[in-house]
Formats: structure tokens, C-alpha cells, sequence
């Protein structure tokens, strides 16, 4: 595991130290969620993607694939990313 990174408990997922995840919120094992990003609620990163910069996912949202959300980009409630979509 990369230094400063830690393991999701719900999902596995690799979260920066600096980043916020709720509890249940899930991070897949091949996840990340980097910088000041936050996945909040029941706010779900699957697959390959990623989470960074100071994002903000949030409600039931569901972000998946190889799909990117960074720099402020804010995802909410029922929508979903995912494929190789990049959302900034």
C-alpha cells in the first residue's frame, strides 16, 4: 500500500488519509479516492475508478468502470459514472 493511503473498511478501496469517506459509503477493491476528495452517504466507487482532487460524491451516487471525478466536479444523489468518463 502506497504511504499515506489507507484501506476503506466497507469495500476495500485505497483512501488518502487526506480524504473523506463515510462509513458506509463503499470503495471497491481496486478504488481509489486520492486528495481532498469525499464520498459521503451511501455514495459508491466501484471498479477501476477514481476520486480526486476535491471532488465531492455524495448521496446514492454511483461512480464506476474506469471512470474519473476530480478536481471540484460534485456528483449527487441517484446519478451514475461510469465507463471512461471523465467528470471535472
Amino acid at each position: 500500500m502506497p504511504p499515506g493511503f489507507h484501506r476503506h473498511a466497507n469495500g476495500g478501496g485505497l483512501v488518502a488519509d487526506t480524504a473523506q469517506v463515510s462509513p458506509e459509503a463503499y470503495v471497491g477493491p481496486d478504488a481509489r479516492v486520492e486528495g481532498h476528495a469525499a464520498v459521503l452517504g451511501r455514495a459508491r466507487v466501484e471498479e477501476r475508478a477514481m476520486v480526486y482532487g476535491s471532488a465531492r460524491v455524495a448521496g446514492r451516487a454511483r461512480i464506476g468502470g474506469d471512470a474519473q471525478v476530480y478536481d471540484r466536479a460534485q456528483v449527487w444523489e441517484d446519478a451514475a459514472v461510469s465507463g471512461a468518463a471523465k467528470v471535472f
